[in-house]
């Protein structure tokens, strides 16, 4: 009996590391599921931080524009008269790279611009050490300042992560909701008949000048790989879109078929929408919009704004789409190949020359365009350079804003567009905001 017992001796033992696995696996567990949740935590935490970097970028950028338009405003005499000083009519924050990087150096009293291989003078070395020994050594009061910033104010700097801002303006790129003014025709009587042309009406004339000006954008080079019948069927497709009638318009004061007819394959499950583009991405719902073609038009291409194009910042693309669409609709014997680059040069060389003004105004960008082309300015209101003129402007309403947050491995890109039309920027209109 006793023997027997002592044979059982190992079955505890077999218990506690039984136990002892199970604890383990409970606690690894535990642990595991604690670090996970800890690293979802800290990145929702980091991502937080950094859509509000995001929304600061964006703030900045709106500062920014609010105090050039109010400095542009009060200076415009003065700029006027500024040629040649390196001052144009660009925005600012789209010229100088706005970011909190930038701005620490600022306050810091460093020059961002500055080459850090550079070498310094003898001595100027020493200088710089001495500074930064009286920098450290000073008192942290309210009148300590850095190149302009007090102590106080640069706490506001004193943050995780980073922010980095740029915008681009609307007014450089063609507006495709301008198709929404219907040209006037009478339909077609029964199956098959032939619509009479009515009366070439003011807002025929602009849609087909819209629908040339378009044709023109996709014959530039980058559109090689459309056939011709391919970019005017594509053009149709996109004013049909927008317009608001259901016929397709296939030239002046005539319509064709249901615009219905483009979208009863078996891959579309809607209709036209026969209304404005919400969003620039919509455009892919199109009958014959390809993600290629999409991706060469998108930066030449608006749905906000209005009529006029900034020609001055716009596309080299954009303006030779622009020339053409006033050269193919006038009446005088102008001939311009679109292929002839030598005239392009003459072109840009004389909208330069105009566009690097600080202030620069519509009349003289046409005026130069037009002498360029060998018209001059002849017909006044009528003539090509005043009916450019008419479509021209050189300045900024429509700004596309992008605010880029970063905390870690957290990054959250904010797109906005925004309409400064008022004089006050709490009442700025925002037209889009996408979070990425």
């Amino acid at each position: 009996m006793i023997k027997k017992i002592k044979n059982q001796s190992g079955v505890a033992l077999i218990l506690v590391m039984t136990s002892l696995l199970i604890l383990t696996t409970l606690v690894v567990d535990f642990a595991y599921s604690t670090h996970v949740a800890s690293e979802v935590a800290a990145s929702q935490r980091d991502r937080l931080k950094a859509y509000y970097l995001a929304r600061s970028g964006l703030n900045f950028l709106k500062l920014q524009l609010f105090v050039e338009k109010k400095l542009r405003s009060q200076f415009a005499s003065m700029l006027q008269q500024m040629q040649g000083s390196g001052v144009t009519s660009a925005p600012l924050c789209s010229q100088i790279p706005l970011s909190s990087g930038l701005l620490r150096q600022v306050a810091a009293g460093d020059d961002p611009f500055a080459s850090k291989d550079e070498p310094k003078p003898e001595g100027e070395d020493q200088a710089d050490k001495k500074s930064a020994k009286k920098k450290e050594t000073k008192s942290a009061g309210a009148n300590d300042t850095f190149e302009g910033l007090s102590h106080s104010d640069s706490e506001f700097l004193q943050f995780d992560g980073d922010f980095e801002g740029n915008c681009q303006t609307e007014e450089t790129k063609m507006n495709l909701n301008l198709f929404r003014v219907p040209p006037a025709a009478v339909p077609a009587q029964g199956a098959g008949a032939t619509a009479i042309p009515a009366p070439v009406t003011a807002g025929m004339q602009q849609y087909e000048e819209q629908k040339n000006f378009l044709l023109a954008l996709l014959s530039q080079p980058q559109f090689d790989f459309l056939a011709t019948e391919d970019r005017k069927k594509l053009v149709n497709a996109i004013a049909d879109w927008v317009d608001a009638n259901d016929r397709i318009n296939e030239s002046p004061g005539v319509e064709g078929a249901l615009e219905e007819s483009e979208y009863n394959g078996s891959d579309i499950k809607y209709k036209v929408k026969n209304g404005r583009f919400a969003s620039l991405q919509e455009l892919l719902l199109v009958a014959g919009m390809t993600d290629d073609i999409f991706e060469a038009m998108k930066d030449s291409v608006t749905v906000y704004g209005d009529q006029k194009i900034n020609l001055c910042q716009a596309t080299d693309q954009t303006v030779r789409a622009f020339v053409l669409k006033f050269v193919q609709s006038s009446a005088g014997a102008i001939v311009l190949d679109p292929k002839d680059e030598q005239r392009w040069t003459i072109i840009a060389t004389a909208l330069k020359l105009i566009c690097e003004q600080a202030n620069p105004q519509p009349n003289q960008v046409a005026a130069a365009i037009a002498t360029a082309l060998g018209q001059g300015t002849e017909g006044g209101a009528q003539g090509l350079a005043g009916r450019m003129a008419s479509q021209i402007t050189t300045t900024n309403r429509f700004f596309r804003l992008e605010g880029t947050g970063s905390v870690n491995q957290a990054t959250v890109r904010i797109q906005a567009v925004v309409d400064t039309a008022s004089s006050n920027p709490t009442a700025w209109k925002t037209l889009y905001f996408q979070v990425e």
